[in-house]
């Protein structure tokens, strides 16, 4: 139990529990500094808590016993700290332990450096704890950009999305807050709130010399802002000081005398007070003044989480044009002969001339929707499929190629995607946990692995982030996720994998992904497809429960790759789409037409107005928000775009930000937002070359759901002190783990010193030796943030360090160690 009221890291959290920004409560601040100093006046007092002015008068007095702890202010940066004894009074050492407490906000002083590598001191070591303000004197002209501290390592700066910084997008003559997180710096906001406060006060500063002009400009910034930021007000006192240049239309307020004494009610623009006593008076800056009443009946809507429609694994299955495809374009089309099943592998056909091997194409279903299916080899006239039917199919039925020509579809394939959309629209998810390959796994069994990183359709991965292949020895064989825990709701587990990779398998040949809970399963799906698909799995998670996702091959000889494992919060099911006024903004895939003309055949009184311009990369979109969609006022937005994009190339951290902003700017006009995720880029492009890895990674590096906070991961800390003999010509173990592990660790800091050498680290199957995954670091020198892989053996093993004395003598290791992990 603390022996603080509140916490200092509660105190000054820069987010509330729910990822609202929030500022510190000068009352809780001053309760915890008033604490703070009598626990150490009381310790003071008793003669038990020493304090320094220099490290070199806390070395010069040993005669304390060992565990005391003391302080050394004043000092050198790299000095300062919390330190403790060790040894018996009048021998032994002092080691450093930590940094000077009450110092969680530090700010740095600028030290030089450039404009992308920036240099900085601070009064007192850093740490991963402390909320740093970082000043900017130069605008950034390249990304990434780093900062170092102290002269210590260069750390690279990341947004708050986790993307580097644009380039101008870190200002000259402005200051960032952010805190350390191993080799990062990772800012609380993105760098466009760093370019909007420069920009704000450039516009300030020329308004003194053109009074006229700045006023007409912060008068357009204004309705800017009031179209960006929702004005939501806690309570009418707080509208009542609300004083904005341009009046907004409406305002919301969550209480009348305060925050939550009442729901959420709106207010809209009055000519003045009616006397029903529901009114309130705004100022306006410089003069004037606005009446608000409140709406009657009217709730305030807030637009749903993003729809995210998988296009790229969904209804395209990983498979871009295929070079057999006709490349004039066009459509070719026949009929079924024979009616086939939902679940079957094949399709009958009147004519085959035109169809090819791992060709994506299009048929029509019984329930009148358009589906697509991979061919895998061909029989006369019959279409051999790498996976099951979707649905039912009647003889005479409509079939044909998808693509029109390397980079669109034709108007058979642009149906298919209106229709996919159509059927997954109401699937509103959060992003609440992820697993990419690439991450650390459990092997189930004993399964054959390797990297799959050919350029192929049939690859889940890429050949820049490799799919994850396993192939049975026994059945089951495959891999199980770490652990981790989530908050108790409704979820659905999503995997994108080829479920069965080996040529020499049976079609039927099943992959069977399973949902543990505490070691048991809740939720089994089973398929069997030769292309990248996706598995769903709902369940429903217990609080703070263990779970894993395993992954196994139900027979000897089957084989599957993995990419992702996505764990999706379920947030909101719509069974329709509705007839909202909708706008379709998007790249030539838009502007061609089929995407909305079968989206009104299918749904003739919906309202729909296409804005698609071919070429446009998603920052066009961005770019041309207002004209074309804000100008409509529209209550849902269609966006996609991609393809541009990743043949330009455009990376995909800025495609990332581009789509994240746009969804922004769509949930700020109050509509709904449907994002279709990339299209698969065209292996062998005949001008571009490879368009396959850029648009995969998009999928297995970029992040587009919504995410939720609150996923408990399994890892543990271990902070000890080392006070080791180490006997000559002998190696002894001065750390391990108390448990072992299945993943490498993280060695957050490691100070030993005792004579000159190297220590040793690695696993084991005990704590007395180092047998795997071996490396060494210099005694005599601190570290921090050491990432030890274990790829050798994914077996449960102990983490050690070890040190060998080489001299004719004994020596006495001392120092501390903080090492991460995840027990097995």
């Amino acid at each position: 139990m603390s022996v603080f009221t509140k916490l200092a890291a509660s105190i000054f959290a820069p987010q509330d529990a729910g990822g609202t920004p929030r500022g510190v409560v000068n009352g809780e601040a001053q309760t915890w500094g008033t604490e703070l100093e009598r626990i150490i006046d009381a310790a003071v007092a008793a003669g038990n808590f020493l304090i320094y002015e220099t490290k070199a008068a806390l070395d010069a007095d040993l005669a304390h016993d060992a565990s005391t702890a003391a302080l050394v202010i004043g000092d050198s940066t790299s000095n300062d700290g919390l330190y403790v004894k060790s040894g018996a009074s009048g021998a032994g050492s002092w080691s450093r332990v930590g940094d000077v407490p009450g110092y969680s906000f530090i700010r740095a002083t600028d030290a030089g450096g450039s404009a992308n590598a920036i240099a900085a001191t601070t009064a007192l070591p850093i740490n991963e704890s402390q909320l740093i303000v970082l000043p900017i004197n130069l605008t950034n002209t390249g990304t990434p950009v780093t900062v170092s501290f102290n002269g210590g390592s260069a750390l690279t700066i990341k947004t708050a999305a986790g993307n580097n910084p644009a380039i101008g997008g870190l200002v000259g003559g402005t200051a960032v807050a952010g805190y350390k997180d191993g080799s990062t710096f990772q800012m609380l906001s993105d760098q466009a709130s760093t370019a909007i406060q420069a920009a704000a006060e450039a516009a300030q500063a020329a308004s003194e010399a053109a009074r006229d002009d700045a006023e007409a400009a912060r008068d357009a910034a204004q309705a800017a802002v009031s179209s960006v930021v929702p004005n939501v007000f806690a309570d009418i006192a707080t509208v009542g000081a609300y004083n904005p240049t341009v009046a907004p239309d409406f305002v919301a307020v969550s209480g009348w005398d305060e925050a939550g004494d009442e729901n959420l009610f709106v207010m809209e623009q009055a000519g003045s007070d009616d006397g029903n006593g529901a009114n309130i008076e705004v100022s306006l800056d410089p003069s004037g003044s606005q009446w608000y009443d409140v709406v009657p009946n009217r709730p305030l809507v807030l637009p749903a989480f993003p729809a995210i429609v998988d296009m790229h694994y969904g209804v395209l299955k990983g498979t871009g044009w295929n070079s057999a495809d006709p490349e004039d374009g066009g459509i070719y089309a026949t009929t079924t002969s024979a009616s086939a099943s939902a679940g079957a592998y094949a399709l009958v056909v009147a004519a085959a001339a035109e169809f090819y091997e791992n060709q994506l194409i299009v048929y029509l279903g019984t329930d009148g929707l358009c589906y697509t299916a991979v061919i895998k080899s061909i029989s006369s006239l019959t279409l051999n499929l790498k996976g099951p039917l979707e649905a039912a199919v009647a003889s005479g039925a409509h079939v044909s190629n998808f693509y029109n020509d390397q980079a669109h579809p034709n108007k058979w394939g642009y149906y298919a995607i209106a229709d996919f959309m159509l059927r997954n629209v109401g699937k509103r998810y959060r992003l609440a946990h992820r697993w990419v390959t690439g991450d650390d796994y459990i092997p189930v069994g004993s399964p054959t692995e390797s990297a799959l990183s050919a350029l192929s359709y049939d690859n889940p991965g890429s050949t820049t982030k490799a799919a994850r292949k396993f192939v049975a020895t026994i059945a089951l064989d495959g891999m199980k996720t770490p652990t981790f825990s989530l908050p108790a709701g409704n979820y659905v587990c999503r995997v994108v994998m080829t479920p069965n990779t080996e040529s020499g398998s049976a079609d039927s040949a099943k992959t069977r992904v399973t949902v543990l809970q505490g070691g048991s399963a809740i939720s089994l799906l089973e398929k069997t497809h030769r292309h990248p698909t996706v598995f769903e799995l709902a369940f429903n998670a217990k609080h703070l429960s263990t779970l894993q996702v395993s992954i196994g091959a139900q027979a000897i000889g089957v084989g599957f790759a993995v990419a992702l494992i996505e764990i999706l919060s379920v947030e909101e099911q719509t069974p329709d789409y509705g007839n909202l006024l909708t706008v379709a903004l998007g790249d030539s895939w838009v502007a061609f037409g089929h995407i909305t003309d079968r989206i009104l055949a299918r749904k003739p009184t919906s309202k729909l107005i296409q804005e698609g311009v071919g070429g446009n990369k998603m920052s066009d979109l961005l770019g041309r928000f207002a004209a074309d969609v804000e100008a409509h006022s529209p209550r849902r937005v269609l966006m996609m775009a991609g393809t541009n994009d990743y043949y330009t190339p455009v990376s995909t951290s800025s495609y990332e930000t581009s789509a994240r902003l746009l969804q922004t700017r769509i949930s700020e006009i109050g509509a709904d937002c449907i994002m279709f995720t990339p299209s698969v880029g065209t292996d062998a492009h005949t001008t571009a070359g490879d368009g396959l890895t850029p648009s995969r990674n998009y999928m297995l590096d970029g992040r587009y759901w919504s995410e939720i906070a609150g996923v408990v991961g399994p890892t543990e800390t271990i902070a000890v002190s080392i006070n080791k003999r180490v006997e000559q010509n002998t190696t002894e173990t001065i750390f391990s783990i108390p448990a072992t592990t299945m993943f490498g660790v993280r060695i957050k800091r490691l100070y030993v010193t005792g004579f000159t050498g190297n220590i040793t680290y690695g696993f084991g199957g005990s704590t007395t030796s180092v047998a795997e995954d071996s490396g060494t670091l210099a005694l005599g020198s601190v570290h921090t943030n050491v990432t030890v892989t274990k790829p050798t053996n994914k077996a449960a093993r102990f983490f050690n360090m070890v040190v060998t004395e080489p001299n004719v003598s004994d020596e006495e290791m001392t120092g501390y160690a903080v090492v991460e992990y995840i027990p097995a």
